[in-house]
């Protein structure tokens, strides 16, 4: 188990993030109007791109086949790229590759 100690930095291969139904009627906004997911996906999206040393960087998550909402917040932030499936409900999909150094 790892914890995280304020302050700490630390590096990964990789970053499990899940997702968590949340009630309608905009509980689900930021300050800014953004909704949740899209604010803890730039997040996660932009810790990708600050890594240092810059090196070659793709993201890729597992999705439900059923889950459209899911699907969509991938698609907004680059995660089109189907990969061959371990599953037959659950879809590998992944970013284009691109060198992390180039904006």
């Amino acid at each position: 188990m790892a914890s995280l100690v304020v302050g700490t930095v630390f590096g990964l291969r990789g970053l499990p993030a899940t997702a968590g139904g949340i009630s309608r009627g905009g509980k689900g906004k930021s300050g800014t109007g953004q909704k949740a997911s899209d604010v803890l996906m730039s997040a996660l999206m932009q810790d990708v791109k600050d890594r240092v040393p810059p090196r070659w960087a793709r993201v890729y998550a597992i999705v439900h086949e059923d889950n459209e909402r899911s699907r969509a917040l991938c698609g907004r932030f680059g995660l089109t790229v189907d990969m061959p499936r371990s599953h037959p409900r659950y879809r590998r999909i992944i970013t284009e590759p691109q060198d992390a150094t180039q904006d």
